[in-house]
């Protein structure tokens, strides 16, 4: 008797609401992959100054740093950017340029650990470092977080550019097909409702795909000088 109410559970309740939600958890990734999945290089280089602070932010409490917050004043002695992790306070300097940051930076990070005292002190950049600001950082250990950084942090937290799959557009297409064949039937608002939404998401997932086609991939490029994150190792 236990066993057949078991089964009648599993069967009537336990299923069907797996089944529901599998394919919830379906459509919400599609539909993420498709909107909101939209960082690249382009983006990102073209960010104003404090925009890139915030966007630090949200980076690194996604990849594990605690107690993240964003300077809010003028005054924040070259630290945009305080965060804590594995029981070290990192002071970060945040750099959004169209070329090579400098030894100015290096310093201004320095000292600004120093006055807030924390216990590293970065220079967090979408950019590179010149040969001064690099042996610089080297002596007076300042971390220096360049392009390679921060697309390691972007694969990590997931919030890169997603290339759409081919079946995407193939599996919006036969759903316009299957929808719009029920709605030719039965005529019935909701269904006319739901091929509109089919054809919205068909027509978002062509455009997708080809707007991600001309995009440059992001690349990481070999280098020997990176000091990085002493705690989280870039592999």
């Amino acid at each position: 008797m236990k066993l057949i109410i078991l089964w009648l559970i599993n069967t009537v309740i336990v299923f069907p609401l797996k089944t529901i939600t599998y394919i919830l958890k379906l459509i919400f990734k599609f539909i993420n992959n498709i909107y909101f999945y939209n960082l690249d290089w382009e983006y990102i280089n073209t960010m104003k100054g404090h925009e890139f602070e915030y966007f630090t932010k949200i980076l690194l409490e996604k990849n594990g740093f605690k107690q993240v917050t964003v300077s809010q004043s003028s005054n924040d002695y070259g630290i945009d950017v305080l965060a804590t992790k594995n029981k070290y306070r990192y002071a970060i300097q945040c750099k959004r340029y169209n070329q090579k940051v400098g030894i100015k930076a290096v310093q201004e990070a320095k000292s600004g650990c120093d006055y807030y005292q924390c216990d590293i002190p970065v220079v967090f950049t979408n950019n590179t470092f010149s040969p001064a600001a690099i042996k610089l950082a080297k002596n007076i250990n300042v971390e220096l977080w360049d392009k390679d950084t921060l697309h390691h942090y972007l694969k990590k937290s997931k919030l890169l550019t997603k290339s759409l799959p081919f079946y995407y557009p193939l599996i919006s297409f036969l759903i316009i097909i299957l929808s719009g064949y029920y709605y030719y039937l039965l005529r019935q608002n909701y269904l006319l409702i739901i091929l509109l939404v089919c054809i919205s998401l068909f027509f978002s997932t062509i455009f997708k795909i080809f707007k991600d086609k001309r995009k440059s991939p992001l690349k990481i490029t070999e280098t020997t000088y990176l000091i990085h994150d002493y705690h989280d190792t870039i592999q």
